[in-house]
């Protein structure tokens, strides 16, 4: 469900005497239908769009195919897909259709974050690889029965660091979207999301609960509050049950 919210400055750097563009919470490349109006000058936007890139073209990029997800580039939109493929000891990579790809989902599994453990984490996140989630496309079985090689599989490349940056913006801008500015007294995850600073492992992480976004629709992002605190969780391509991610973007501001 599409949802929008005008603001008239810069979610992050508060400047209002400049243009400011849409923000997409979750970004464009993924369908995001949340909307912060007139919210990010051009050199924020222009950070924080490096980072969704990564993700985008990385984590995502398979997905975005498959299920023909927006761009702004339409004409630049994938009609194949590499699959990497062994035989005889020799390993290549093949270009295969879209309906021939095995379309998987693999992200990061971090630790809970450590401002919600006590334990602080200084630099960096900490994480593990999560099980592949098989989301469209033919399962790796399928596709070896149609393409008979000795090894058949896919590539992934991605920066658990940038991934963690884009899930704390998400985080954020879910935050203004139901608080507006004013709502959020003191925002710990901005220096995080614009790069100056290391920590954000110590926002950004898993809970070790049970999630509590529903599994139903393309992505699910809801906002809860323990005491002032302002708790994001978020699960893209909820209804594949993927991992949920927990941002602590700040401190919520006093009635």
């Amino acid at each position: 469900m599409s949802e929008s919210r005008f603001i008239g400055r810069c979610i992050y750097c508060g400047r209002a005497d400049v243009p400011l563009s849409r923000e997409h919470i979750v970004p464009l490349g993924l369908n995001g239908d949340w909307i912060l109006e007139k919210a990010s000058c051009r050199d924020c936007a222009r950070i924080t769009g490096r980072t969704e890139l990564d993700a985008l073209r990385g984590t995502f990029s398979a997905p975005r195919a498959v299920f023909r997800m927006r761009t702004r580039r339409p004409a630049e939109r994938a009609s194949t897909l590499p699959l990497q493929v062994e035989k005889a000891g020799q390993r290549s990579t093949i270009d295969v259709p879209l309906e021939d790809y095995p379309a998987y989902v693999t992200l990061p599994r971090f630790i809970k974050p450590g401002y919600l453990t006590g334990v602080r984490q200084e630099r960096g996140i900490t994480f593990t690889v999560a099980p592949p989630v098989h989301i469209a496309g033919p399962t790796f079985p399928e596709v070896y029965k149609k393409y008979p090689f000795e090894y058949v599989g896919t590539r992934l490349v991605y920066q658990p660091n940038l991934f963690a940056r884009m899930l704390a913006k998400i985080g954020y801008g879910m935050a203004v979207l139901a608080l507006g500015l004013e709502g959020i007294a003191e925002p710990y995850v901005i220096p995080n999301i614009l790069g100056k600073a290391d920590d954000v492992g110590q926002w950004v992480g898993c809970d070790d609960g049970p999630p509590l976004n529903p599994t139903d629709g393309l992505h699910a992002v809801g906002v809860w509050f323990r005491n002032e605190e302002i708790l994001v969780r978020i699960r893209l391509f909820a209804q594949f049950s993927i991992l949920e991610y927990v941002v602590c973007v700040g401190k919520r501001t006093s009635p």
